[in-house]
């Protein structure tokens, strides 16, 4: 199963992820510093102050920023749509180069049924690393048995 590959190599889990924010967090704010002074004895209060101190202000702002400001500010925009519009045959073309969609209607064109909705036609992570590394968006580096298709 898809869940089976995640679980094979070494890997980051969300929980894992969770048990090393807590963890930085008791030693940062719930242990004694170098002058002896302890920040807090709570624990929701240590990994609150480590995600307000220590993650969100070092965060770039761009991260930071509304998903949906984002997309309403700098995806749907005239600008961007104008460029879609002027590559879509070209975008359509490397969709189906790099999707294991399933195959189209022949007798329908090349393009017909790229409208349709079907989840079917989704990129998996597999087919976008690919795309993504061909067109040399990606580097070499990618450290091993992080990504189930490794």
């Amino acid at each position: 199963s898809k869940t089976k590959k995640f679980e094979e190599g070494p890997i980051l889990r969300r929980d894992d992820f969770f048990e090393v924010v807590v963890r930085l967090a008791m030693a940062r704010y719930a242990y004694p510093d170098a002058l002896g002074q302890i920040a807090t004895l709570d624990l929701a209060d240590a990994v609150r102050m480590f995600i307000d101190q220590n993650i969100l202000e070092n965060l770039p702002r761009f991260l930071s920023e509304d998903a949906n400001t984002y997309r309403g500010t700098r995806l749907y925009t005239p600008q961007v749509h104008n460029i879609f519009q002027e590559n879509v045959d070209a975008l359509k073309r490397l969709y189906f180069l790099y999707s294991k969609a399933p195959p189209r209607d022949e007798t329908k064109g090349p393009l017909a049924d790229m409208g349709e909705k079907d989840d079917r036609r989704l990129m998996q992570v597999e087919e976008w690393h690919d795309f993504l590394r061909d067109a040399h968006i990606l580097t070499d580096f990618k450290p091993q048995g992080l990504l189930p298709f490794d």
